[in-house]
């Protein structure tokens, strides 16, 4: 079991979030806490060029969770809605922030 640190506000997140929607980012979160980061149990990519993982929530809204791990933490970077094809340079280096906000 992996240690879970939150560098965005979650909760403030899922208040704005569809119930369905609540209830994929809580079990991703879940497995990301179970299992660490690894693309076997949810689908989560590395971004390249990028030193976090993008875990994708399909549905009415393309949720994405940035996420690193370093030993037995696992980081949430930050939660967004995709709105479009590509993810925007704005989020990525959002996430790319955050990350560097890791010990």
């Amino acid at each position: 079991m992996y240690q879970i640190k939150y560098l965005f506000d979650v909760d403030a997140y899922l208040d704005n979030a569809t119930e369905s929607e609540q209830r994929k980012i809580v079990k991703n979160l879940k497995y990301l806490q179970e299992y660490g980061v690894r693309s076997e149990v949810i689908d989560l990519k590395k971004l390249q060029g990028y030193d976090f993982w993008e875990a994708r929530i399909t549905g009415k809204n393309n949720t994405r969770i940035f996420c690193a791990q370093k030993k037995n933490i696992v980081y949430i970077l930050y939660i967004f809605r995709k709105k479009t094809r590509k993810t925007k340079i704005k989020d990525l280096a959002y996430g790319q922030k955050q990350y560097l906000l890791i010990d």
